[in-house]
């Protein structure tokens, strides 16, 4: 129900909407690692990383550098913020300490302490003990671990972001990928 733009890294420049989305519009932002050098007040409300993995070090250099880079993503956020982070990744387990924001977590492996994950096939958010179903793990049309991944991050945004379990079920049976990517 809300005036959404989805912009970004994905060829579409967030500076493309800026000047015409309201407060109450959704602004969904990929923002890459070169992007994120130099950004000062970028504060999203809900963050993701999916991973970190030893990449561009042509120009970041270190993995240092790169994983304090990728960190810019949540370094403005408040206690009022979401930090959607991948549990299945030491680097982003032992990067979630410095964040002030709500943590939460995705895996298809494991059950993090909160977060969207796979309990008996299917794709809840929650805890262990007290979680929402979403919708069966199988009903997802794309194939593969990344994918299921890709998903359960997706759940989770949604959710924090006030999206209802049923619509966010409608959204992942519907999805068939993003033209040119695996």
């Amino acid at each position: 129900g809300a005036n959404t733009y989805v912009v970004g890294n994905i060829g579409y420049p967030f500076a493309a909407v800026a000047g015409e989305a309201k407060e109450s519009d959704v602004v969904v932002c990929e923002v890459s690692s070169f992007q994120l050098e130099s950004v000062k007040d970028f504060h999203p409300h809900v963050a993701c990383l999916t991973n970190i993995r030893e990449d561009h070090l042509n120009r970041h250099h270190t993995m240092a550098c790169y994983i304090e880079t990728k960190a810019h993503i949540f370094r403005t956020q408040t206690e009022d913020d979401y930090l959607v982070l991948n549990y299945d990744d030491e680097t982003l387990i032992s990067l979630s300490k410095t964040a002030k924001s709500r943590v939460v977590w995705f895996t298809g492996r494991q059950i993090p302490p909160f977060g969207a994950f796979v309990l008996n096939g299917r794709i809840v958010f929650g805890t262990e003990d007290d979680h929402i179903d979403v919708c069966g793990a199988d009903e997802l049309l794309i194939p593969g671990p990344h994918n299921l991944d890709n998903a359960l991050a997706a759940t989770a945004m949604a959710l924090v972001s006030g999206v209802k379990a049923e619509d966010a079920a409608r959204a992942l049976r519907a999805f068939k990928g993003v033209e040119h990517r695996v």
